[in-house]
């Protein structure tokens, strides 16, 4: 018999050990799971290549998995690839947990969060493909470099039709065309700095722009209706405030630009209802004024002609009145506002004094002052302003209450990768975006580079965005990408954060040369070591080699000097970069997260490149985790402060 690694016998492979042992499996007459025991005889791993056995495993009680090492000791390649045969029983748990909830997943680098994630999407499609088509369930990546990655594992796994974005793509579809939709990350020296310019990136991903926007449309929505009373022929049809009281009760779901409608509707019935009375007393008066005629003056034509005029003006005013309600209505709401999204956005941020008024206590006089003089600065000079990132998700909430967002699907499941670097307002956006709470969230804090807008802890999605749902917390502590002497001095690294403790990664038992640290007396001494460097894990046999930069002017510039020094292709990687082909790649670090490559060096890792802050301590992190075979870092004159806190016996320090 052959069964699909999905199904729920199969749990007895990836969990249970040889002895008794028991699966959960789906009750087809009672509807419910139910446990099945048995006696578990012998667990078997075959590797076969090209029709032919090549080894043999016997899965015992023993921690080492010979198949998994086998694996672990083999390249990387452009493309992630499935990994059924060796899943993990702490990953497994992860893959076949509970559809209906909120996962977390704080995985260490390397310990496979990336395609655990996927792979539990292949369940769950399995397990549930009566409720769960692939097409609705949607993957949120950190950027299509990434996306494009991990694009091959679905597919092995017999799954198509997923949609895979980034933030950036779903702001390009959610918002309107004219919308111009480039961000860009802010500079590093605004960052590092912790600048007014940073303060205010910090609010724009934080709730507190939430409620500041909240506060904005109520304010939008008390000035919807045009000013003065809706009146046909002088005759008050409705106030103003009873037309506004009907669109806050009765129009609450709706945006506010999208309420035109229902709002055009009641006014047309009540002015519909008033012709109606007015057309009663024309009529009335009318009959009034012949009884009145007949009684004044004789028989003859005198009196036929002016009762006839009296019917004739009957006759023009009703006809004037019935034809009057849908040109009362449109001359009354011909000034409902028409506001473009941007001038829309702008105006937040714009006086400082209604800001404060709408931030119900998220931001102070001061705050709101400084954040209006950034913002105008922003605007001078300028033809036209564009968003950058930490505008994408205010921008998509206000649109989505003003106007409406496009949603003709809404997913039923949504996966967040690199969960680490998304803001509290990104994540608030992609609740709204969702059917349900559904969610399979995998990232590691140690790898968050983006602090200055993105969540601190697990624990702002647990209790404050996703309070009211489900919650499963799971941690994956060990490292199967990077070798035992990489991931130890990695560890050494994070463990320099004043953030506070990340849980050091337990690397699997896999051995390889110490990380080299290579020192050059000046940056022309390390361009040449760097290029010697490269040629040398070629040497080696490291398939794909990555050499990592802080900055993408970093990168542009030593891509130059390796292309004019290597006689292979060399390909530069950026922000705009959708695939990577080349086994020789040079990028920035924060477009290397969730990649992996046989070889990296760390191109230049002196004083005044790495500084001993958080931010640069997890960028060297993520760089150094990428490698999974051999790890080189160089630097001129001066090491960064990171590399002099490390323990010497860590790494293998020579001179160029």
């Amino acid at each position: 018999m052959i069964v699909d690694w999905r199904a729920p016998i199969a749990n007895l492979y990836y969990n249970a050990q040889v002895g008794r042992a028991s699966f959960k499996a789906p009750d087809r007459i009672w509807g419910a799971w139910r446990d099945v025991h048995g006696e578990l005889l012998l667990k078997r791993q075959f590797v076969i290549e090209q029709s032919t056995l090549q080894q043999i495993f016997d899965r015992t009680i023993s921690v080492q998995d010979e198949l998994l090492q086998a694996v672990l000791e083999s390249g990387a390649d452009q493309r992630l690839k499935e990994v059924v045969a060796t899943i993990q029983a702490e990953q497994n748990d992860i893959i076949r947990a509970a559809k209906d909830q909120v996962l977390i997943v704080q995985g260490v680098a390397g310990s496979g969060k990336t395609t655990v994630a996927l792979h539990r999407l292949a369940y769950l499609i399995y397990t549930w493909q009566d409720v769960l088509p692939a097409d609705r369930i949607l993957i949120v990546g950190p950027n299509k470099l990434f996306l494009n990655y991990i694009s091959d594992v679905l597919p092995e796994l017999g799954v198509t039709e997923v949609n895979q974005t980034t933030f950036t793509e779903l702001a390009r579809r959610l918002l309107p065309p004219e919308i111009p939709i480039q961000p860009k990350l802010a500079p590093a020296t605004v960052l590092a700095e912790r600048s007014p310019e940073a303060r205010l990136i910090s609010f724009k991903c934080s709730l507190g722009m939430q409620r500041l926007i909240d506060g904005y449309v109520k304010y939008l929505e008390d000035h919807l209706i045009p000013e003065g009373d809706l009146t046909i022929e002088a005759e008050s049809v409705l106030s103003r405030n009873e037309i506004d009281a009907y669109q806050k009760k009765e129009c609450y779901y709706l945006p506010l630009i999208a309420r035109f409608n229902m709002v055009r509707q009641f006014c047309l019935n009540k002015v519909k209802q008033k012709v109606e009375e007015m057309v009663v007393r024309a009529k009335t008066q009318c009959e009034r004024e012949v009884v009145r005629l007949k009684a004044a003056l004789p028989e003859g034509g005198e009196r036929r002609w002016k009762i006839g005029q009296a019917y004739d003006c009957r006759d023009r005013a009703v006809a004037r009145l019935k034809k009057a309600p849908t040109a009362v209505v449109k001359s009354y709401l011909k000034n409902w506002p028409k506001w473009p999204l941007l001038e829309l956005y702008q105006r937040v941020f714009a006086f400082p004094e209604q800001a404060l008024a709408w931030s119900e206590g998220s931001l102070t006089a001061a705050r709101a002052a400084e954040y209006a003089e950034i913002f105008h600065k922003q605007l001078q000079g300028r033809d036209h302003w564009e968003p950058a990132m930490e505008d994408l998700a205010p921008l998509i909430y206000l649109c989505s209450k003003v106007f409406g967002v496009k949603d003709d699907v809404r997913p039923l499941h949504i996966v967040v990768d690199e969960a680490q670097d998304y803001s509290a307002f990104q994540y608030q956006i992609l609740k709204m975006l969702a059917a349900e709470a559904s969610f399979t969230i995998v990232g590691d804090m140690a790898q968050g580079i983006y602090a200055y807008r993105s969540i601190r802890n697990w624990t702002e999605l647990s209790e404050v965005i996703f309070a009211k749902a489900p919650i499963q917390m799971q941690q994956l502590t060990q490292s199967y990408r990077s070798a035992t002497e990489i991931m130890l001095f990695a560890n050494e690294i994070i463990a320099a954060s004043p953030q506070g403790h990340f849980v050091p990664a337990e690397p699997v038992l896999r051995s390889t040369a110490k990380p080299l640290v290579v020192e050059s007396p000046n940056q022309q001494e390390l361009l040449k070591g760097l290029t010697k460097m490269v040629r040398q894990l070629r040497k080696e046999g490291c398939k794909t080699v990555a050499v990592l930069t802080r900055t993408a002017a970093a990168a542009a510039s030593t891509h130059a000097e390796l292309a004019k020094a290597l006689s292979a292709s060399v390909q530069l990687i950026t922000d705009l970069a959708e695939d990577y082909a080349a086994d020789i790649s040079v990028m920035p670090v924060h477009l290397a997260k969730g990649l992996e490559f046989d070889g990296v060096v760390i191109a230049d890792c002196s004083a005044d490149v790495y500084q001993l802050t958080e931010a640069d301590i997890k960028l060297l992190y993520v760089a150094c985790t990428r490698a999974m075979h051999r790890l080189v870092v160089l630097y001129s004159e001066t090491p960064s402060p990171i590399l002099q806190s490390i323990k010497p016996d860590t790494y293998e320090l020579v001179k160029s």
